[in-house]
């Protein structure tokens, strides 16, 4: 036969139900023909699951049907390894065409599976010759060479790079301690600032905060809690109050601080006044009146 197909092995993926899988490559006889089953679960590391002719699969004209449909985590492989046998003796006969052109075929076959042999055994595996592994010449490992050293230099550029990232990075994060340090210290000149000032705290809980700079007045609103600091301060009870208005008043230091009922009376007095530590009042404004509770 004439010859232009190069293959020797074809590889089929199982679906659970395909029995039947076509010879693809060109075989003098059945029994040239070979059938292994790989479990490929792990892609990396194909295991070869032992069957057998003709208990496990058959040769069926251009077909190998297998008494059981791979799982689709399993390959078929089928290749060729053709007998080094010849069909006539020459010497005995005149020269027979048909029985030549046989013994030719099976030379070249033998031909075309000595290179896939070679193939095999560098690549370990039938399985991994017939499944895309290829063999590399001298040329091909030469450029590989080649690649391999165009990346290394790549790899030293990009080294160079993060070094000088890192060492920016390094910068930045000296700029950021040195910004901790200042905030630190204004955190310092805040505290200090802290006790100069007067806090009036709301029932909400939310803290207004007033440069206490004696004497300094302050106009208080209903609900307010307001904690004097500082020495001459007036605080100014609202001047329109309204029944259940409350406001305490606290002196810390013994500053002298004066309540002003600004127009309503304070417990019938027009102001009182607070010159004691810790000294406290609360007001509570019963609709014609501030009552000290």
């Amino acid at each position: 036969m004439a010859y232009s197909n190069e293959n020797v092995c074809v590889v089929y993926t199982g679906d659970n139900s395909n029995t039947i899988f076509g010879i693809t490559f060109d075989f003098v006889e059945d029994t040239s023909v070979v059938a292994e089953l790989w479990d490929v679960s792990d892609p990396l590391n194909p295991t070869n699951l032992p069957i057998t002719n003709p208990t496990d699969w058959v040769v069926d004209g251009n077909t190998v049907v297998t008494a059981v449909a791979p799982s689709t985590d399993q390959k078929l492989l089928l290749f060729r390894q053709t007998k080094p046998v010849h069909a006539i003796e020459y010497s005995t006969y005149e020269f027979p065409y048909a029985t030549a052109n046989l013994d030719l075929d099976t030379v070249y076959q033998i031909a075309q599976e000595n290179r896939d042999a070679l193939n095999r055994a560098l690549l370990n595996s039938q399985y991994t010759a017939c499944t895309g592994a290829t063999l590399y010449t001298i040329e091909d490992l030469e450029a590989l060479a080649t690649q391999v050293s165009e990346l290394a230099t790549q790899t030293d550029s990009f080294q160079t790079q993060l070094d000088a990232n890192t060492l920016g990075i390094s910068n930045n994060s000296t700029a950021i301690s040195n910004n901790s340090t200042a905030i630190s210290n204004n955190a310092l000149v805040i505290t200090d600032n802290v006790s100069r000032i007067v806090a009036l705290e709301s029932s909400s809980n939310v803290y207004s905060l007033v440069l206490a700079v004696a004497p300094s007045t302050i106009e208080a609103v209903a609900t307010d809690r307001i904690v004097v600091k500082s020495a001459g301060v007036i605080i100014n009870l609202p001047a329109v109050p309204v029944a259940k208005d409350q406001i305490l008043v606290k002196d810390r230091g013994g500053n002298e601080i004066t309540v002003n009922g600004n127009g309503a009376t304070i417990d019938g007095s027009a102001s009182i006044v607070l010159n004691s530590n810790e000294a406290s009042v609360n007001l509570l404004f019963d609709g014609s009146e501030w009552l000290v509770i």
